[in-house]
């Protein structure tokens, strides 16, 4: 198994964003973010508050293992 050059509380995504025109339809921003550095998972989304959301769930998420982490450390665990 491969060991990723990048640290453990490092984080980074190619973010792309695009409008999508139609005639009947005002043109929309989309959006499709690309994990760098990691699995290099691929996400697509409709809007700008579906992207913040997962963000942040990504962020976060990493926040909490982290500090679950060094919980565990300072305890022996």
């Amino acid at each position: 198994m491969s060991q990723s050059r990048y640290p453990k509380d490092y984080q980074a995504f190619l973010i792309r964003c695009w409008q999508e025109h139609s005639d009947d339809h005002p043109s929309q921003w989309r959006f499709a973010t690309e994990e760098v550095g990691g699995n290099h998972e691929h996400k697509g989304f409709s809007n700008f508050e579906e992207l913040k959301s997962y963000l942040l769930h990504k962020l976060s998420l990493s926040i909490t293992i982290d500090l679950r982490k060094k919980v565990e450390d300072q305890n022996g665990e």
